[in-house]
């Protein structure tokens, strides 16, 4: 197996690990080929845990992350209601 194979595999454990060490909850994670190797959905009970859960994940080195702040469709209903 290659480097970058076996790493493929250690870097979902290294996510699922800092997950459980924050007040979040996971809602999806899967490995997948290309550009990014994982992708996990969260829940932070606010922004700055779920920023401080990117920060430990990324802070190994080994990752690199993206964020991107999703809305529930009621979120998004109330965003809709606000619209000019």
């Amino acid at each position: 197996m290659s480097a970058h194979a076996s790493s493929a595999l250690i870097r979902p454990a290294t996510v699922r690990s800092a997950i459980s060490t924050y007040p979040t909850t996971g809602r999806g994670y899967c490995s997948r080929p290309g550009e990014y190797d994982v992708v996990a959905v969260t829940e932070a009970p606010d922004e700055a845990t779920g920023m401080a859960l990117a920060l430990t994940i990324a802070k190994a080195g080994n990752v690199t992350i993206q964020t991107m702040r999703a809305f529930t469709a009621a979120e998004m209903e109330a965003i809709l209601a606000k619209v000019a």
